[in-house]
């Protein structure tokens, strides 16, 4: 091959457009914003926080508990959008075979959040309302001995 067949074929090869890489959360994204529908509105539709939305949109599904959800949620922005589900759908499995499982429990799922790190207290009346108890018991006892 001479160098301008080279330079011939590395020409065309630029020139071809590269197919996109799977994007699921773009279809999303480039849709709503298409139609001017807010984040805040799908998050409201969805029943979702909007960092959730932007988590879709930006396809980090292992912050969902698991991949069921994230397919749920997709279809149903879908409808907001009355976008082809199954089109979506498609891109949704191309993404996930280039890039891996939605999997199940995403190293960043937190169900309980900030409620499961916080330190459990005692309640401050515990101890008097014990103290109740064992006194009403020992007059029980009392009563019922001397009777």
């Amino acid at each position: 091959m001479s160098s301008s067949d080279i330079d011939q074929k590395e020409e065309l090869a630029q020139e071809e457009p590269q197919a996109p890489l799977a994007n699921p959360g773009a279809v999303l994204s480039v849709a709503r914003e298409e139609q001017g529908i807010t984040i805040a509105r799908v998050a409201r539709d969805l029943g979702l926080t909007e960092s959730a939305v932007r988590d879709l949109e930006a396809n980090k599904h292992g912050r969902f508990p698991a991949g069921i959800y994230v397919r749920g949620y997709i279809k149903n922005y879908c409808k907001i959008l009355r976008l082809d589900i199954s089109e979506v759908m498609e891109v949704l499995e191309e993404f996930v075979t280039l890039n891996g499982t939605l999997g199940s429990h995403g190293s960043n799922y937190d169900p309980l959040g900030e409620f499961a790190r916080e330190k459990k207290k005692p309640s401050p009346l515990i101890i008097p309302i014990i103290v109740a108890i064992l006194a009403l018991a020992a007059y029980t006892i009392y009563r019922v001995s001397v009777a």
